[in-house]
């Protein structure tokens, strides 16, 4: 019995330590909120020479920036704290209001961690296709593939437009900003 007490004792003790360890290196948007996994990174700056902005997502760990960007043939995975070091112009921050859709993004994206694809904005490619990949089709095909979610954004005229996944439509990072079923926390 004494065995079992110590046993036990010693795993609960464990447990404490290893859950305050892993909240105590949580990452802090600049407003102070922390970030969770699946989060919606949208900056300002831009990474190619197409558009204004760049999306990335927040891996399954919470403290990853996940992207694909022009000059990279796989999916890049970076400290999140690093990442936002680098917005020196600004940036959002989107999160999906159901929680189960929005790890399971963060999962998608999470695995997909180095897999190659080829940078093309402009092509004949449906938004669900992996073929000629860009940032804000990545961040789409992580919720789609995820829970089926997809996303609607702020059209030219102020009204949401569905982005259905069979359309060859180019989501740009700045309409990411106005997403139905998002709540705007930075």
């Amino acid at each position: 019995m004494k065995v079992v007490r110590k046993t036990l004792t010693l795993l609960l003790l464990f447990g404490c330590i290893f859950t305050q360890t892993q909240f105590a290196h949580a990452v802090n948007y600049s407003n102070g909120k922390a970030a969770k996994a699946g989060d919606v990174l949208i900056s300002d700056l831009s990474i190619d020479n197409y558009f204004v902005g760049h999306v990335a997502i927040v891996g399954q760990d919470g403290k990853s920036a996940i992207e694909v960007y022009k000059g990279r043939s796989t999916v890049k995975s970076s400290s999140l704290s690093s990442w936002l070091k680098k917005q020196s112009t600004g940036y959002y921050v989107q999160r999906y209001n159901n929680a189960s859709i929005r790890a399971g993004a963060a999962a998608w994206a999470s695995y997909n961690v180095g897999a190659k694809y080829n940078y093309k904005i402009i092509s004949g490619s449906a938004l669900r296709d992996w073929k000629d990949l860009y940032c804000s089709k990545f961040v789409y095909q992580a919720f789609y593939y995820s829970g089926g979610v997809k996303l609607k954004a702020l059209g030219q005229q102020g009204e949401l437009i569905e982005y259905p996944p069979t359309s060859n439509w180019v989501l740009q990072p700045m309409t990411m900003i106005v997403m139905s079923g998002f709540t705007r926390i930075k």
